[in-house]
């Protein structure tokens, strides 16, 4: 499990070190704090390949734009200009990244006392790089490609009725969920299948985070941004029950932001029912620099009990 990290120089983290960490960790704090920014570096503290970092950082780069690369023509010089030097430590890794001035190379990767320089940047997917145990899910956008891929992982393990079980609960007037040929669907009371892509993105989003667990597997990692997007509020209780029980099924860690106060409540509210260890981490300004103060099952219940402001709302 990621215990620590250890943050120099990405974006707006100039020193910053959270220990502590445990199985479930809620992220919240104020607009352009850097909940994202945090995911992003989470994610790169458990990879040990060099290539991996480089091919996490040209995807997280497109999930922030898609339409990045259409505006800049020359993508190595955006990454030189943004992502000219960062570095992270943590119990599981210790990485450097760094583009320098000279054009010999674009860029090279420190990874304990190895570095590896690159003329090129390496395009794949995320799923092709060797240490494939993790998923980043973004927004309530994902592909249904993506979508059928992962189900598969469900099937192996012949769960499909628990898939089906949850998502009946989110929508009671679905029935069940199956792939047809190559597209995810739904079949809903008095009535056919249906593309996945006909309804609301929402529950293509819950579904996602279900079999998440079984993409990653094992001692796996999971990072959400933003959550509740998508996400009907009446149906937090659910997520979380099932955030909660798969986590201790497959001994997956979660790294989750969100800006919601109704979902901290429903958080807190489901994790009393866990051994789990959680904790809610609330990004600040001080002193014109990001920090930020953690909370834990019982310091949490006594803010919200207070009314204290936890989320940067």
């Amino acid at each position: 499990m990621l215990d620590f990290i250890k943050i120099k120089k990405y974006k707006r983290f100039e020193n910053l070190e959270i220990k502590n960490l445990k199985k479930i960790n809620l992220i919240t704090g104020a607009n352009n704090i850097g909940k994202t920014s945090l995911l992003e570096v989470l994610s790169f503290s458990i990879l040990k390949d060099s290539d991996s970092i480089v091919i996490n950082l040209h995807n997280l780069i497109k999930r922030r734009d898609p339409e990045i690369s259409l505006r800049n023509n020359n993508f190595i010089e955006y990454i030189r200009t943004n992502y000219h030097y960062f570095e992270f430590e943590s119990n599981i890794s210790k990485v450097a990244f760094k583009s320098p001035d000279s054009i010999e190379y674009l860029f090279e990767v420190y990874i304990e006392n190895r570095v590896k320089k690159y003329n090129e940047l390496i395009k794949v997917d995320i799923s092709e790089i060797k240490e494939n145990n993790f998923a980043f899910i973004v927004d309530n956008k994902g592909s249904v490609i993506v979508l059928k891929e992962w189900y598969k992982f469900v099937q192996k393990r012949e769960d499909e009725e628990l898939i089906n079980e949850n998502i009946k609960k989110f929508d009671f007037n679905i029935e069940k969920f199956k792939i047809i040929g190559n597209e995810p669907s739904v079949k809903l009371k008095n009535r056919q299948y249906i593309p996945i892509s006909e309804l609301g993105e929402g529950l293509k989003r819950f579904i996602f985070m279900l079999i998440a667990f079984y993409k990653v597997g094992k001692g796996g990692y999971i990072f959400i941004d933003e959550i509740e997007n998508g996400i009907w509020y009446k149906n937090y209780n659910l997520l979380w029950e099932n955030i909660f029980y798969l986590s201790k099924i497959f001994d997956v860690q979660l790294f989750i932001t969100t800006h919601s106060k109704e979902l901290i409540q429903s958080f807190l509210k489901v994790s009393k029912k866990y051994s789990e260890e959680v904790s809610l981490i609330e990004l600040i300004e001080k002193n014109n620099k990001v920090d930020f103060i953690m909370f834990d099952k019982n310091t949490l219940e006594i803010e919200l009990d207070n009314n204290f402001e936890v989320r940067g709302w």
